[in-house]
C-alpha cells in the first residue's frame, strides 16, 4: 500500500505544480486551452502510436475479448444513463446531458495513462487501445445520446467524419496498420516520437492543476456532485470489477477496472461548448472527483492487486 500511495502522490504532485502556477498568476485559462490541445492533438496521439507500433500482434489478438467487453460495458452505461435521465421531466436537460457524459468518461488518458502504466507494468499497449475505445465511444455513441435527447440527429456521414478525424482514432489506425504490416519505423523518427511521448502526461497534468483553480458555485449542485462522484468513483468501477470476475477475466481486466475508477475528465467541459450541459456542475465535479480519487484510487489499486 505504501508503494501505491507513493505512486499516486508523485502523479498528483505534478498536478499541484499546475495549481501553484495558477495561484502565483503565472498561468491562466489560456494555458489550459493550449496545453489541452497539445495533449489532444500531439502528445497522446504520439503516445498511442508509439505504443502500438511496438506491440506484438499476437498480444492484440489475445486481448480482443477484453477490449470487446470493455466497449460493451461503456455502451451499456451510456444507454442506461440516457434512459434514466430521459424518463419524464424530473431532471433538467442540461443536467441530464451532464450525467450522460460524466458518468462514463473518466480521465482515462491524461491521468489514467501515467498512473496505470506505472502501476501495471507492460500495460502501455493495452492502455493505448482502451483509451482509444473511450475516445471513440465518447465522440460517437456519447454524442449520439446527446443528439437523441435534443431530437437532432446528424447524418451517418458527419458522424463517421467526426470519428475518423479524432486524433486518438487516427493514431490507433496508423499505429495498428504499422504494427500489423511489421513496418519498421526509422530509429531517428522513433527517438523524436519517444521524446514527445514522455512530455504528454506531465503537460496535461499541469493543465489539470491550472484548471482546478477557479471559482465554483457548488452549493446548488451538491446533490449532483455527490451523485456523480459516487457513480464515477465507486459504482462504475464496481460494475467493471463484478463483470470482470464473473466473466473469468479478473486478472486480465485489471487495467479496465482502474481506468473505470478514474475521476471525471476535463473533456466534458469542452463538449459543453457544443451541447446543452451544465458547465458549472462539470467544473465542480471534475475538481471534487479528482480530489476524492486521491483516496479512492489506492483502494481500487489494492483490490485489483488481489485478482
Amino acid at each position: 500500500m505504501a508503494d501505491i500511495l507513493t505512486l499516486i502522490g508523485s502523479i498528483f504532485l505534478i498536478t499541484l505544480f499546475g495549481v501553484l502556477l495558477r495561484l502565483f498568476k503565472i498561468a491562466d485559462d489560456q494555458w489550459v486551452d493550449v496545453l489541452n490541445k497539445y495533449g489532444l492533438y500531439i502528445g497522446f496521439p504520439v503516445l498511442i502510436f508509439t505504443n502500438l507500433v511496438t506491440l506484438d500482434p499476437a498480444q492484440l489478438h489475445q486481448m480482443a475479448s477484453i477490449f470487446t467487453l470493455n466497449a460493451g460495458l461503456i455502451i451499456l452505461i451510456i444507454v442506461i444513463t440516457t434512459l434514466i435521465v430521459s424518463l419524464g421531466s424530473w431532471m433538467r436537460p442540461e443536467i441530464g446531458n451532464t450525467y450522460i457524459i460524466c458518468v462514463f468518461l473518466g480521465n482515462v488518458a491524461y491521468l489514467g495513462y501515467p498512473l496505470v502504466s506505472s502501476y501495471i507494468l507492460n500495460s502501455a499497449g493495452e492502455l493505448s487501445i482502451i483509451i482509444s475505445i473511450y475516445s471513440l465511444l465518447a465522440f460517437s455513441i456519447g454524442i449520439i445520446a446527446l443528439e437523441f435527447r435534443a431530437g437532432e440527429f446528424e447524418s451517418i456521414k458527419k458522424t463517421a467524419g467526426r470519428i475518423l478525424t479524432n486524433p486518438f482514432i487516427i493514431a490507433i489506425l496508423l499505429g495498428s496498420a504499422c504494427m500489423l504490416a511489421s513496418l519498421k519505423i526509422p530509429q531517428v523518427l522513433m527517438m523524436a516520437l519517444n521524446t514527445i511521448k514522455l512530455s504528454a502526461s506531465p503537460v496535461v497534468l499541469i493543465s489539470l492543476g491550472i484548471f482546478m483553480v477557479r471559482r465554483y458555485t457548488v452549493k446548488k449542485h451538491i446533490p449532483h456532485v455527490a451523485a456523480l462522484s459516487l457513480l464515477r468513483l465507486a459504482i462504475v468501477p464496481a460494475i467493471f470489477y463484478l463483470v470482470g470476475t464473473v466473466s473469468g477475466f479478473g486478472p486480465q481486466f485489471k487495467v479496465s477496472i482502474l481506468e473505470a475508477a478514474l475521476p471525471v475528465a476535463v473533456t466534458p467541459f469542452m463538449i459543453a461548448t457544443l451541447y446543452p450541459m451544465n458547465r458549472e456542475l462539470i467544473a465542480a465535479v471534475v475538481v471534487v472527483t479528482t480530489v476524492i480519487s486521491i483516496f479512492t484510487l489506492p483502494v481500487w489499486m489494492y483490490i485489483v492487486s488481489l485478482l
